[in-house]
């Protein structure tokens, strides 16, 4: 089975660690969990370098700068509504979710 998971968020340490946290809950459980892609949307102003520390906690997360346009998004719209344009024709299930999910049996 194709998985893709797919997290709105904004680049700062709080949303790094919970999207951390959610791939490493889809390794642990292994199979088409570990092999599941994992889209992190993220609207903000500018387009931030991941920080270092975080980066191979991220390594297997597809990262997307969701507010290129550097418009207003204090709804936070441009990431949510983007991360659907990121779903892979191919895929078999798609999930949609907040950062702050653990996956478990």
């Amino acid at each position: 089975m194709i998985i893709d998971v797919l997290v709105a968020g904004s680049a700062n340490d709080q949303f790094y660690s919970n999207i951390a946290f959610l791939r490493r809950s889809l390794n642990w459980l292994g199979g088409d969990y570990r092999a599941a892609r994992v889209v992190a949307a993220l609207g903000e102003w500018d387009l931030p370098e991941v920080p270092a520390r975080w980066q191979p906690h991220l390594r297997d997360v597809d990262i997307i700068w969701s507010n290129p346009e550097r418009a207003p998004n204090p709804t936070y719209n441009a990431q949510h509504f983007d991360r659907f344009n990121h779903i892979r024709p191919e895929a078999d299930v798609a999930l949609a979710c907040d950062a702050d999910v653990c996956y478990v049996r």
